[in-house]
């Protein structure tokens, strides 16, 4: 019953005298730490790992940049089907992306069986419009019929007989007034009445009165009579052809609509203008979502919307991103080189082929930046569009020129310094030197003064002399140092790392002098000993 208290009491009296061993191991791994890292660090000579030797060679001004591949012939696709509601118009079939097509190849099929009922209500429309355009023609024709008529058969009919009846008249005038004068002879002989020579006197003036109508009859039809049939006529042939007219446009316009309908139902079959990869008009959200997916079977599409791009393989291209501090250095002409994501160990030719003018509209960002398009002069199989690739344009060239890493640059109060290693007297001295620098790229800088050929700079200025009041490098001349400088030989943390192997511990930062050291704060400083209690106290 007691056993297990008493074996547990002893396990603990062992781990207690354990944990003793340790503790002076533990004290004295910490001193020999402590004391190594107070020891001022390594000899100078040990640095060598951080020091660059200043050189002649050809210096390369290149600026590099992010883009994607693309076709410089690219042939957008586009919805020609007019949208006959809100939505548009729903795909049926579609031809797989990235099938290299050739012209007249189909690329989808769309929804028509609304067109073609439309088309079927056209053809009645058609045929009744027809029928109203030659019923307007045959009154047209009837109108003109008629004036010919009139002109050549019924005036002429009336004419005549007028002219018939003037010649009666004429006749009958003549013979009256003959007999009225062998009546007046017979009268003064006293062979007649007087009311017989009345009588044929009143002959006489009929004959005259049948003449003068038959006359007046022949003026007014020649005049009036042949005017006024001939408006009435020309107004009948007007609005007849009037008539005609409006009814051939109408019919013109159903049947046009009609061949519309007919054309809407073919560019339901949409095919490929010229050969290509069929990529889809997916878009990509502008801030930097997943693609909108527009293309697929069941989706709609609208009128004069980009369902298909047509790449050329063999024409392409790279559009890169520049931030418009780098694109006035950019020419077109320039050389290129191009490394794929996809292939990092292939490098491609190319050639600066235009820069746009004016920057790429966003909305979210004031920072400008500018296309830049960078043709592809090797032609390789396996190039895709939306490839991502890293560009790098040769922008100047200079040959034999004295050289310096940018990490071994700190500008201070706008002087560009480089720490120095020479000896003096058989010792190893840093020296923090003033130098200018010319051009530069993202490793190197050109050295215009300050420096010689075969002199010995540190990588690590920082670690030799207080640039606390330096202001930060300019983009693209290396980074800026993140940890305070140190006293010239002391490891840095890196340094610590490396020489304890791989796979031990980071060390930690200090954050400040350790107590009990020259310089430490008096706060810092460990508190002075007080005397042991006394044993009446």
């Amino acid at each position: 019953m007691n056993a297990s208290p008493l074996r547990a009491k002893a396990a603990s009296v062992r781990c207690g005298k354990i944990w003793w061993l340790l503790v002076p191991v533990l004290i004295a791994a910490g001193v020999g730490i402590y004391y190594y890292l107070g020891s001022g660090g390594p000899d100078p000579e040990e640095t060598s790992q951080f020091e660059y030797t200043v050189k002649r060679g050809v210096f390369v001004h290149e600026v590099t940049e992010h883009g994607e591949l693309r076709s410089s012939r690219n042939v957008e696709v586009r919805c020609e089907v007019e949208s006959r509601g809100g939505q548009g118009v729903p795909i049926l079939e579609l031809i797989p992306e990235g099938t290299y097509v050739q012209p007249g190849t189909v690329l989808a099929r769309l929804d028509s069986s609304a067109l073609e009922v439309e088309y079927q209500q056209q053809q009645i429309v058609v045929s009744a419009s027809e029928a109203r355009m030659v019923q307007a023609r045959n009154e047209y024709e009837t109108a003109l019929i008629a004036k010919q008529e009139y002109l050549e058969g019924t005036y002429k009919q009336e004419e005549q007989q007028i002219r018939s009846e003037i010649l009666i008249a004429e006749e009958n005038l003549r013979r009256a007034q003959e007999y009225l004068k062998y009546s007046e002879r017979l009268a003064a002989r006293g062979y007649i009445t007087p009311a017989q020579l009345e009588a044929d006197r009143f002959a006489v003036e009929k004959a005259r009165t049948e003449l003068e109508t038959a006359r007046v009859k022949l003026f007014v039809l020649q005049n009036y009579t042949k005017a006024k049939m001939l408006k009435q006529l020309d107004a009948e042939i007007q609005s007849a052809l009037a008539r005609l007219k409006s009814e051939t446009k109408t019919y013109q316009l159903d049947l046009e609509r009609l061949k519309h309908i007919e054309e809407q139902i073919k560019k339901c079959t949409v095919v490929a203008p010229t050969a290509g990869e069929v990529v889809y008009a997916n878009d990509q959200d502008r801030r930097g979502g997943e693609a909108e997916v527009l293309i697929a079977e069941g989706a709609y599409v609208r009128e004069r919307q980009v369902m298909f791009r047509l790449p050329d393989p063999k024409n392409m291209e790279v559009r890169a991103r520049v931030n418009e501090t780098r694109i006035a250095l950019i020419k077109e002409g320039m050389p290129a080189f191009i490394r794929l994501d996809a292939r990092r160990d292939q490098v491609l030719k190319g050639v600066v082929s235009k820069v746009e003018r004016y920057p790429i509209p966003n909305r979210w960002s004031q920072v400008k930046n500018y296309y830049c398009h960078i043709k592809i002069l090797d032609t390789i199989p396996g190039l895709r569009p939306g490839m991502t690739a890293e560009v790098r344009i040769v922008v100047q060239k200079i040959p034999d020129v004295l050289q310096v890493p940018l990490y071994a640059v700190v500008v201070q109060g706008g002087q560009q310094y480089c720490v120095v290693k020479t000896r003096r007297g058989g010792r190893v001295v840093f020296e923090k030197r003033a130098v200018e620098l010319g051009p530069n790229n993202d490793r190197f800088a050109v050295v215009v003064s300050g420096l010689k050929e075969g002199e010995v700079v540190m990588l690590n200025p920082r670690q030799y002399f207080d640039f606390s009041t330096a202001s930060t490098l300019q983009k693209g001349q290396g980074p800026q140092a993140k940890r305070a400088p140190g006293p010239p030989g002391r490891r840095s943390r890196g340094q610590w790392n490396r020489r304890r192997g791989p796979g031990a511990p980071a060390r930690t930062p200090r954050r400040g002098p350790r107590p009990g050291r020259p310089g430490a704060a008096p706060s810092q400083r460990p508190p002075a000993a007080r005397p042991a209690p006394t044993s009446g106290s």
